[in-house]
């Protein structure tokens, strides 16, 4: 009797232990719980990120952007009486110059660039010939930044066309050019990123070939000082 009751004592035992790992294996999974990574700076830092700025472009849109009237006043008057007004617009992607004029010189071409510097007075007539020459005027023009001749969209030199007034002195003159092409013309040339015509101004130049000039006139490139001689300037303002 001893060893039977042992027997079941045991028996008992193994069926409680079978019972608990059963329950143990019929048990519900445990629920996983992903934890998001924390964020780092300031609420006010992640609802309003720092904004990249972009990298500067010749395509760029400029605050230059606007109209530019401008007014001509007469230089070396002793064979030039010439006066006009016209106006360079500058939009996103494109330059507008118009001008009208009159008093020019007739049936000759009329050279109109512009300049980074200050229209020629007459004290600049340094050498006392009683005209400013190409070469005296420089000391006030600074560097050309464009050529306003038939085709603004190329600096070439052997692409330069120009208006030619009437019998009567008299020409209306409009080109449009691809803002882009020109400011990658400059880029080339100077370096520069913006096209900005603010505090620039217009030298128009050509006067009539049978003038005779004294030896002291300078002219440049090898031209003719009647090609060369400036005749009017214009200062460029923004329009407000």
């Amino acid at each position: 009797m001893e060893v039977e009751v042992g027997n079941w004592f045991f028996i008992t035992v193994l069926l409680f232990l079978f019972s608990c790992g059963g329950s143990h294996h019929k048990s519900s999974p445990k629920k996983i719980t992903v934890t998001p990574p924390a964020e780092t700076g300031t609420p006010e830092e992640s609802e309003n990120p720092v904004p990249i700025p972009p990298s500067p472009t010749v395509s760029s849109i400029s605050t230059s952007d606007g109209s530019y009237p401008f007014i001509i006043s007469s230089l070396n008057k002793k064979v030039s009486w010439s006066s006009g007004s016209g106006s360079i617009t500058l939009s996103d992607s494109e330059l507008r110059y118009s001008f009208r004029g009159k008093k020019f010189s007739p049936l000759r071409s009329i050279y109109q660039s512009v300049y980074e510097g200050e229209c020629p007075n007459s004290g600049d007539d340094r050498n006392g010939d009683g005209y400013i020459d190409i070469e005296e005027a420089k000391l006030r023009l600074g560097r050309k930044i464009l050529t306003l001749d038939s085709n603004l969209d190329s600096e070439n030199p052997s692409q330069n066309v120009f208006p030619r007034p009437s019998l009567f002195g008299k020409f209306s003159y409009e080109q449009n050019g691809s803002r882009n092409s020109i400011l990658e013309n400059l880029t080339k040339k100077y370096g520069v990123i913006e096209l900005d015509l603010r505090d620039t101004i217009i030298l128009f130049q050509g006067t009539m070939t049978f003038l005779r000039f004294p030896n002291s006139v300078a002219s440049a490139d090898q031209l003719p000082v009647s090609e060369t001689l400036p005749v009017g300037c214009a200062s460029i303002s923004r329009e407000r």
